[in-house]
């Protein structure tokens, strides 16, 4: 068998495989995009990371997040009151793999009210063409002071 696999191993070719770079609009939806109705990509996953990190949110079993008293705290301050959104299937928030970045992001209830949110307070653009989301200045600004994001710290592989 072993010989047999040698033998089928030297037939292929040994040039690497070679990838087509992405295009820009593939760059634009792996960087911040809707999934479904809720916030994806490399901005949404971050975001995640760092509600998890300050712990506003948990990760618990069955794929489920829970929203600390904290996170119910610093919510209510944006303007998004946790404890009047309906629990779905999975509770009021859930895990939601990324398919770019292979890590989770915020989804559920909670997940599309945030998005809502951001983009109503105008942190955050949706596309009219595509799923792509776009960061707008003010984004910025809130993201940083609220939870230390910032474009480089997405540039420079936050994950």
């Amino acid at each position: 068998m072993a010989t047999l696999l040698e033998n089928l191993a030297a037939i292929g070719t040994r040039a690497p495989v070679r990838h087509k770079p992405p295009g820009r609009e593939a760059q634009k939806l792996r960087f911040a995009r809707c999934c479904y109705d809720h916030l994806a990509g490399q901005v949404g996953v971050a975001i995640t990371r760092r509600l998890t990190e300050a712990g506003l949110i948990t990760a618990e079993a069955d794929k489920r997040f829970a929203v600390t008293p904290a996170g119910a705290a610093w919510f209510g301050e944006l303007g998004l009151d946790v404890t009047a959104l309906k629990p779905g299937r999975h509770g009021v928030a859930r895990q939601c793999l990324d398919w770019t970045e292979r890590r989770h992001h915020l989804a559920g209830p909670l997940g599309v009210a945030f998005l809502a949110l951001l983009c109503e307070r105008g942190w955050l653009r949706r596309s009219p063409a595509s799923r792509a989301v776009q960061v707008t200045p003010r984004g910025w600004i809130d993201l940083r002071e609220r939870l230390g994001l910032t474009p480089e710290s997405l540039a420079d592989g936050f994950r």
